[in-house]
């Protein structure tokens, strides 16, 4: 990731520069492409009806879980990267100026994706008749924080393609809020073995909520049908119940894989003075392709029917957390050590696309949408090669057109709102990139 090369203060506040980390650049496309992925298979790649669904092909349109995770995962990650020292030495300056950071790294974008699919409906006739009341969450980046059903939909679907996958934009902005009381509380910790700790206990918590809240689905979802109506009911309106937004939508869910990378973070940032030795750096590529390997099983065992039915109230962690420790793990070695997974992370290509994948994020619906009518069922080999013709083309459109919004939108809207920022110290010489 291009890491935003902010001051870093030592004891004395001289100014020095943040080094940049591209790999974790190249991290942001691989899970920006991993969700494009997981939406456009069945749109660009329809099963026949009728036909039995293979595993594989399940599978593979579950790889949004591994893209969420990481996004998470990764944006925690970067966050204390960039912010942790500047809020422990520059105070309510530094508070201030992480906000007016954080606002302008994500608003120009999605209320411009929020005016386009509102004027959109609106010129359809399609809009809502709660539009009025849903708004307000909406324009304060508050629509994933709590459940608040209107109609047939839950709040997060109020509007259209972009604004509902603007979910994660709203959980992320709480995570913000969040931030520097996670900041402050790690400054406490000194050593590496403490810090390793905090990791064990993340991940305890988070496993144990998410098994109570699985564990206790039922009596949840009859609660959330008493209190909200038939909408909340994950039998008949799954992707709207309230049990699905309390697990995957909800920054409460969410809220410890993001946790899991600022620890992370400052982990690497306390060993990240001195290189490698030989020793490490074998030992750490041995750890990526081990966690690369973990995710895969993972996948297998929470995604496939075969396992998943075995699984009991684990495969609960297929919708949060489930793939945060070896995200972490993939994380923290790409930033590290030389490999030939950080080198490829690396090349400009990809880094160049990882700069534009919150664009690619908000913007690849409306594309899979528009390139799907046309798509057959994937019922001969031929039609697999014509559709992966389309999926091809579908893929390069959503990113050219992600790299000239992140070009004339984003690039320039962020440098604007970044004139506002106070004090002379905070003057970062790239722009911050966060996991999104």
């Amino acid at each position: 990731m291009r890491i935003e090369s902010g001051p870093q203060y030592s004891n004395d506040r001289s100014r020095a520069m943040r080094k940049p980390i591209p790999s974790l650049t190249g991290l942001r496309f691989i899970a920006a492409f991993s969700v494009l992925f997981a939406h456009a298979l069945p749109k660009i790649f329809p099963w026949p009806e009728g036909h039995a669904v293979p595993h594989a092909y399940t599978m593979l349109e579950a790889a949004s879980a591994e893209g969420m995770s990481l996004f998470f995962v990764l944006s925690g990650f970067v966050i204390h990267y960039n912010y942790s020292e500047r809020l422990e030495t520059q105070g309510g300056i530094g508070l201030i100026n992480f906000f007016i950071a954080r606002f302008a790294r994500l608003y120009p974008l999605y209320l411009c994706c929020l005016a386009f699919d509102l004027l959109y409906s609106y010129s359809y006739s399609q809009l809502p008749n709660s539009w009025w009341a849903a708004l307000p969450f909406y324009l304060t980046l508050t629509q994933s924080w709590i459940y608040l059903p209107f109609g047939d939909h839950a709040l997060i679907y109020q509007f259209g393609l972009m604004p509902s996958v603007a979910w994660s934009i709203s959980t992320e902005w709480f995570f913000y809020w969040v931030y520097p009381f996670i900041c402050f509380a790690l400054i406490r910790f000194h050593y590496i073995r403490q810090k390793v700790l905090v990791t064990l206990v993340i991940s305890i918590v988070a496993v144990a909520m998410v098994l109570a809240a699985g564990a206790s689905a039922d009596r949840l979802n009859d609660l959330a049908v008493g209190g909200f109506g038939p909408v909340a009911d994950a039998n008949s309106h799954q992707q709207d119940s309230f049990i699905r937004w309390l697990i995957y939508f909800s920054p409460y869910s969410r809220f410890f894989e993001f946790a899991m990378g600022c620890v992370c973070a400052s982990i690497y940032m306390q060993i990240s003075k001195a290189p490698p030795k030989p020793n490490e750096e074998a030992w750490g590529w041995r750890a990526l392709w081990a966690a690369i390997a973990a995710t895969a099983v993972l996948h297998v065992l929470l995604f496939d029917g075969k396992f998943s039915d075995q699984m009991g109230d684990f495969v609960w962690l297929n919708m949060s957390f489930g793939f945060a420790i070896p995200m972490a793990i993939i994380i923290f070695c790409s930033a590290r050590y030389n490999s030939v997974v950080a080198r490829f992370l690396s090349l400009p290509r990809i880094v160049l696309c990882g700069e534009a994948s919150y664009s690619i994020y908000l913007l690849h619906l409306p594309v899979i949408f528009a390139f799907r009518w046309e798509a057959a069922a994937l019922w001969s080999p031929r039609v697999l090669i014509a559709d992966s013709l389309r999926f091809g083309m579908t893929a390069l459109a959503i990113i050219g057109l992600a790299l000239t919004t992140w070009s004339l939108i984003e690039v320039p809207a962020r440098r604007w709102l970044r004139k506002f920022r106070i004090g002379s110290k905070f003057r970062p010489a790239a722009i911050a990139s966060d996991g999104i």
